[in-house]
């Protein structure tokens, strides 16, 4: 089936790019975030949103974001560069001085981290391009995350929910719409369209299930399901050195208005084709 959709995809053609082309990718630390918990004392609850035991605000956090699906060449010019691999994933709060006068730092309640430096954590993921090369689209899912933070396949995935985080992620789903991008030009070195700019808007989410196994905090263990909303809200935006630099969005995929149905289904194939799985034990 895979290949039957790549192919169709192919044949219609999407705009200058096609899947042959380089993978998409992006990166930012303009966004933040904000949203809301619940939690849940079985995983079965959790997934089925039923009997909660608890529930609670996430306060805005500013959102550092770096993002690959099957670009090597971005992978290793990013501001980022190796040990990252030719996909990434990597969507956490930022990394902050405590006494920054911006939102707390990463030590703090409610922040959000995966870290998975070559994407063994993915299932499906890419972006593209609206016909105006204004507008740039990024989902991904994944799940479940690899525990700790000392190796390259460890994803050091953290839901602060006290005064302590330890666990693992078992889904997560990201998704975002940035609008008013300018200046979009072919990249002959990444081989995508590429922007070097910050939006005017955005829409997009980042919905996870978290189990906390803490050692520390006993008392906040159990399964989390976590709602966050994306906005323009960052106080660290603009503010050496914890922002210096534009976002830069980047795909190859630019699809003509009657093929936008067809690209939806085929950004799951796309996905997956870079996407590396391996097996892992769930704490």
């Amino acid at each position: 089936m895979r290949s039957t959709l790549t192919a169709a995809l192919l044949a219609v053609g999407l705009g200058a790019g096609t899947l042959e082309a380089q993978g998409s990718y992006l990166q930012s630390n303009r966004l933040g975030y904000t949203g809301t918990f619940a939690k849940y004392l079985t995983l079965s609850n959790a997934q089925n949103a039923v009997g909660s035991v608890g529930s609670g605000v996430v306060a805005q956090r500013d959102l550092h974001m770096y993002m690959v699906t099957g670009n090597s060449v971005f992978a290793n010019i990013g501001n980022m560069g190796p040990p990252y691999g030719p996909s990434a994933f990597q969507f956490f709060t930022f990394w902050e001085d405590l006494n920054h006068v911006s939102t707390p730092s990463n030590v703090t309640n409610s922040f959000v981290q995966i870290d998975d430096q070559e994407a063994g954590s993915v299932t499906s993921s890419g972006g593209y391009w609206n016909a105006a090369l204004t507008q740039f689209t990024y989902n991904t899912k994944g799940g479940p995350t690899a525990p700790n933070c000392f190796l390259l396949v460890d994803d050091c995935p953290r839901f602060n929910t006290a005064t302590a985080s330890e666990g693992n992620f078992f889904t997560y789903d990201f998704s975002l719409v940035a609008s008013g991008l300018t200046g979009t030009v072919w990249n002959a070195a990444t081989g995508v369209y590429e922007s070097v700019s910050e939006p005017t808007s955005v829409s997009g989410y980042f919905r996870a299930i978290f189990q906390n196994t803490s050692l520390a905090d006993p008392a906040s263990n159990g399964f989390y399901t976590v709602d966050l909303a994306l906005n323009l809200t960052s106080g660290t935006f603009g503010v050496p050195p914890y922002n210096n630099g534009l976002s830069t969005f980047g795909s190859a995929i630019v699809p003509e208005p009657s093929t936008n149905a067809l690209v939806a289904v085929g950004l799951a194939v796309f996905g997956l084709t870079y996407s590396r799985r391996r097996r892992r034990s769930v704490a």
